[in-house]
């Protein structure tokens, strides 16, 4: 995408940490992906902040929502 000059990338990760959420939620998780701020600079590391976004979000929440949208 980068390097085609178009498109976006949507990531669906609800930052759950092994030790906040406990092991029936995650496998090893932990909790990176809670601060917009760091999820920014992590991704501007490569220069795709402005490419790549992220729903801090189960796929099953994202999903139902997006096919909520896309209804209305």
């Amino acid at each position: 995408m980068k390097d085609n000059g178009e498109g976006m990338l949507t990531f669906v990760d609800p930052s759950y940490s092994l030790i906040k959420d406990g092991p029936f939620k995650t496998i090893g998780g932990t909790n990176k992906w809670s601060e917009p701020q760091k999820v920014h600079d992590h991704f501007q590391q490569f220069g795709v902040e402005d490419i790549v976004t992220h729903y801090k979000l189960t796929a099953d929440q994202f999903f139902t929502s997006y096919k909520s949208s896309r209804t209305a």
